[in-house]
């Protein structure tokens, strides 16, 4: 099976950096992921006990932020990564991190993970 359920653009206020004042003000990342997806056993009953809780996932995300400081992007998408494959039992996952604004001139910063229960 090859279908995949895409996240883009979620966004989380979190507390990230290296810098004094990033320890201290809430700054916003977005996620955007890709997931591996059975949809043909989703639809076949209608059934969200049947399919990728995406609502679920978001959330995940959401509170996984709020548990702790870190200081470099690479340090929270691996964990979150990890975090992920395990709680919702995938195989792989893509994962980007955005910080925009984090540097004066520049729109985005952006980490792109891919791994998978392999890599652990």
């Amino acid at each position: 099976m090859d279908d995949r359920l895409s996240l883009r653009g979620l966004a989380v206020e979190t507390l990230i950096g290296v810098y004094d004042w990033e320890k201290t003000v809430p700054q916003r990342l977005t996620f955007d992921l890709t997931l591996p997806t059975d949809a043909a056993r989703g639809a076949e009953d209608d059934a969200l006990s049947d399919a990728l809780d995406y609502g679920a996932l978001a959330e995940q995300i959401r509170a996984f932020c709020g548990e702790e400081h870190f200081q470099l992007i690479e340090t929270l998408a691996e964990r979150l990564c990890a975090r992920l494959l395990a709680d919702f039992d995938l195989p792989w996952l893509e994962l980007t991190v955005h910080k925009p604004g984090a540097i004066a001139a520049c729109d985005d910063i952006a980490l792109t993970l891919r791994r998978s229960r392999d890599d652990a």
